[in-house]
């Protein structure tokens, strides 16, 4: 959902850059909007304690080991007023899915039964999002940024272009 530079892609550091140097670059591109997103995103959450204090800590018993507690947490979160929201202006890498290799399938389609039971409502949110993708304009400036930073690192290069 959050993944840059393709959306809803398993991105790796893009070729000529480093991850302090594609941060730069979504630091550059951003527009500190903080959009809001249907749900956040676990391997990276920043959550204010009195939310935790509000709507309780993740359900480690419905969901134990990953894949679903932060989509609850999230649910339970705006159920109470509150927005879940990408920091725009900020990159940290993640592997994706490398965190339970061995058992990542059973475990998503378990989370994922228990998810469409609390939230009949979630996939098709989810799936607008991703229809509609409001984080567009976000990968576009990103990319225009990634050409730029590729330029100024070889600016005074003298290579032939075929």
């Amino acid at each position: 959902m959050c993944s840059v530079p393709e959306f809803l892609g398993n991105n790796e550091i893009p070729e000529g850059f480093t991850v302090e140097t594609f941060a730069e670059c979504v630091e550059n591109a951003s527009s500190n909007c903080y959009p809001e997103l249907v749900t956040a995103v676990g391997f990276c959450m920043y959550i204010r304690r009195s939310v935790i204090d509000e709507i309780g800590y993740f359900d480690d018993i419905n969901f134990e080991m990953g894949y679903g507690e932060e989509v609850d947490f999230s649910f339970r979160a705006t159920c109470k007023g509150y927005k879940n929201v990408l920091c725009d202006n900020t990159f940290v890498f993640h592997k994706g899915r490398a965190s339970f290799l061995d058992t990542q399938d059973a475990l998503m389609e378990k989370n994922h039964k228990v998810l469409a039971g609390k939230y009949p409502e979630l996939w098709a949110a989810i799936a607008l999002f991703e229809r509609s993708n409001p984080l567009k304009g976000l990968h576009d400036k990103l990319k225009s940024e990634m050409k730029s930073q590729a330029f100024r690192r070889n600016k005074g290069c003298n290579r032939r272009l075929a």
